[in-house]
């Protein structure tokens, strides 16, 4: 399983500092991370206005669409 995890190739992002990291892809979803800065994270995928996101800690989160920064 690790094999094929790191052999998939993963988009680096930047999210806005402020962004809420939610739990699961929801709208009343429990924000468990505010980021205090601009972070850069790693994409895993997306699903409808969310993205799965891999934070530098490896904890996985989810954040709106509009909260990455261009």
């Amino acid at each position: 399983v690790y094999i094929i995890y790191i052999s998939i190739p993963q988009e680096n992002i930047r999210l806005k500092r402020g962004t809420n990291i939610y739990l699961l892809p929801t709208k009343n979803s429990t924000i468990f991370f505010v980021a205090d800065r601009t972070i850069e994270v790693k994409k895993l995928k997306s699903r409808y206005e969310y993205i799965k996101i891999l934070l530098p800690n490896e904890k996985i989160g989810w954040i709106r669409r509009d909260d990455v920064k261009n």
